[in-house]
Order: structure tokens, then C-alpha cells, then sequence
């Protein structure tokens, strides 16, 4: 009998496929497991690009370092201090050892050299020109200070004097506020105020 078009055995005994499936290249290994894992592969995908510079994502990595503490008041503090008052401490100390100089030699006129407002009512020039001090030897140091803004400033000083009296050695701490002030020719000792 004749064998229908479409159904004849092929040689060897394979059957015939289906017209419909002739043609068509046969699915690799795996890509029913890699279609059913679609969405896990295209999200893992996702991520990866997200990880690589010109990824999937523009939202830069967040940065777990926390800042170190007190380091932005560091900053606000060292921007308080400007490069020009960094430098005032050197200029105006020399001042302080000159002045005190002055005050060891009771050489008033010296003394107004540089203390302008220094005119012999100052009880520390009453206490050093006295007739009972002898030897007089004079040395300081800063208490508090210099403290700057812009073209004044301000240091607490204790000038230690260290003489002989009645023929014994005798020593009488004193504390002054001394301002000064800065003009064209420099930094200068404007006044100085015993604190006692």
C-alpha cells in the first residue's frame, strides 16, 4: 500500500519528525534550568554592573570610614588663627625681655622708651626705685597670652624682682597685663597694668 506524503520511514528506521519541528536548532544543555533561573541571573547581573565603573547604577559606593572625632572642630579651630597671628608670639616676647630689662636697670627714661605711658606713679616704679632695694635683678614669665586680633594684643606676665634688702636676699613676684598694638614700624608695648 502507498505511505502517505509526510510519513515515510526514513532509511535506517528513524521516524519521520514533525514538519513543524524541522529546522529547528535543538536547545543547549541546561536552558531550561537557565530559563527558569532568569530573573535570579539578570539580577545577579544587575549587581555585578552596579560594582563596575559606567555599571547599571550611577549611586556612588557609600563610604563606611566615619571621620575622626574632633576633627572638624580642629579645623573651625585652626581656621580661628590667621598665618599673620601665628607669628605674633616671637615678635611680641622679645618686647616682654626688653621691657624687663628697662625695669632692672630703674632708668625711668628707659623705661618710657618703651613703656610711653611710664611716668612714675606706676607703684611697681615706687616699689623698685625705693631705697630699700638694692642689687635689683628682674625675670618673667607669660601667664596667659599673647592673645591676638588683628592689630592688638594682650598677655598676663608675672616679672619676678629679685634683690637685696636690710642685706639679705629678697624676691617679690608682680603681675601686670601688658597690651600692645601694631603701627607701621611694628609691634610695641602700649600699657602696662600691675594686677595686685
Amino acid at each position: 500500500a502507498a505511505t502517505p506524503a509526510g510519513s515515510a520511514t526514513a532509511p535506517g528506521g528513524t521516524p519521520p519528525q514533525p514538519a513543524a519541528s524541522r529546522g529547528a536548532a535543538p536547545s543547549p544543555p541546561g536552558a531550561a534550568a537557565g530559563s527558569a533561573a532568569g530573573p535570579t541571573a539578570h539580577a545577579e547581573s544587575a549587581g555585578e554592573a552596579a560594582g563596575r565603573p559606567g555599571g547599571g547604577s550611577s549611586t556612588p559606593a557609600l563610604s563606611s570610614a566615619a571621620p575622626a572625632p574632633g576633627a572638624a572642630a580642629g579645623k573651625a579651630a585652626a581656621s580661628a588663627v590667621t598665618p599673620a597671628d601665628a607669628g605674633v608670639a616671637p615678635t611680641i616676647e622679645p618686647l616682654i625681655g626688653r621691657f624687663v630689662r628697662a625695669l632692672e636697670s630703674r632708668d625711668l627714661d628707659r623705661i618710657k622708651r618703651i613703656d610711653a605711658e611710664a611716668d612714675g606713679t606706676d607703684r611697681w616704679w615706687k616699689f623698685i626705685s625705693g631705697p630699700d632695694v638694692a642689687e635689683l635683678r628682674a625675670e618673667s614669665r607669660i601667664l596667659s597670652g599673647p592673645d591676638v586680633q588683628g592689630d592688638e594684643g594682650s598677655a598676663v606676665v608675672e616679672v619676678t624682682f629679685r634683690y637685696r634688702s636690710g642685706g639679705a636676699d629678697a624676691a617679690r613676684p608682680w603681675p601686670m597685663r601688658i597690651t600692645f598694638g601694631r603701627d607701621a614700624d611694628g609691634w610695641r608695648i602700649r600699657t602696662v597694668r600691675t594686677l595686685q
